[in-house]
């Protein structure tokens, strides 16, 4: 029995391969794109942890994520524990979905719309629309493709590029633009429903380490709320940004499911990120195998098939067994059956 990692890049592998090496578990990759699953084929024993990236299409490996969704229910189907299984997925893979659920939980959330189509679908959305507003792709890809627009212009300009394009799903969002109170956005993250770092990032497009600071605590109720919501939706291993707008209103914008990845935020922290999951991954596999060693001690051997005694003819004395009286040895046998 062993960990499966399922993924499609290998760079999103390093540090944590390292860190499962360095705990000594069994562990294995289990890279998607594109093939077959066979729903009567019995998936390994183990625990599985969902790294698939939203933009996986962005490095040309446009199955990855269809395929990690019904790889997904596959192994849900077969009782694998996993940890971030297609709930979570779900949000990963759709800012439409993020903005559906962070609403449902009472989390403010930026006005946005959901646009499915081309061009001229877009454009239409975007008139009346508040200006400045931000498009972006419908599934997130490390901020590619995010774009301030000020003007219809500058829109019109923009999506007439030929480089334009909604994305895999053909969903485009347009949203509204918080005039940030500070020019940072705070990103919490949580695993296992433990919150292990909260940060400032300031709103640049590569901020530097020594930019990013690492805040000792974060007693504010929206941690609470954040990690209710986690736990409704099954994300094991979470971030969530939030900007404070000028209204001191605080919005939600981002959600991912990966675990951090943000090299500023991580060079600061004691507990790299991949390290936590390294130790949740270990203690999953623990927890399954107990599990199946109690399940294998409840398969009972197999007992040779019971001798039927003769019947006592009519003139003869009905025998202990025969009236239901079990000497010792046959009422031991009797409740190693039971």
């Amino acid at each position: 029995m062993k960990i499966y990692v399922i993924h499609e890049h290998a760079d999103s592998l390093t540090t944590l391969a390292s860190e499962l090496d360095r705990l000594g578990v069994a562990w294995d990759e289990w890279y998607v794109n594109q093939g077959a699953i066979d729903p009567d084929a019995v998936p390994p024993p183990g625990v599985y942890f969902n790294r698939m990236s939203p933009g996986a299409h962005t490095r040309g490996h446009l199955h990855s994520v269809t395929h990690t969704r019904e790889l997904l229910a596959w192994l849900e189907a077969h009782n694998r524990p996993l940890i971030n299984a297609t709930r979570s997925f779900e949000l990963q893979i759709s800012r439409s979905r993020q903005q559906l659920a962070l609403r449902a939980a009472g989390l403010r959330t930026p006005r946005s719309v959901s646009v499915v189509g081309g061009r001229e679908a877009v454009f239409h959305a975007a008139r009346g629309f508040p200006l400045p507003l931000l498009i972006k792709p419908g599934r997130g890809t490390a901020g590619r493709g995010v774009r301030l627009l000020t003007s219809l212009e500058s829109l019109y300009d923009h999506i007439a590029d030929p480089d334009f394009t909604p994305g895999p799903d053909d969903v485009t969002v347009l949203q509204e633009y918080v005039r940030p109170r500070e020019p940072f956005l705070t990103r919490v993250q949580f695993i296992a429903g433990e919150l292990t770092f909260a940060a400032r990032v300031p709103l640049t497009d590569a901020p530097a380490d020594s930019q990013v600071e690492i805040l000792p605590t974060l007693d504010d109720p929206i941690v609470y709320r954040y990690r209710a919501f986690f736990r409704a939706h099954e994300v094991d291993v979470g971030t969530l940004d939030f900007i404070t707008g000028v209204d001191g209103l605080k919005y939600t914008v981002d959600v991912s499911t990966l675990g951090d990845q943000d090299r500023a935020i991580e060079s600061r922290l004691a507990v790299p990120t991949d390290r936590r999951i390294a130790g949740l991954l270990e203690r999953a596999l623990r927890t399954e195998q107990r599990r199946q060693a109690v399940r294998d001690r409840r398969v009972l051997p197999a007992l040779p098939p019971l001798q039927d005694a003769p019947l006592p003819g009519r003139d003869a004395q009905p025998t202990a067994d025969a009236i239901g009286v079990r000497t010792h040895d046959t009422h031991a046998r009797a409740l190693s059956v039971a």
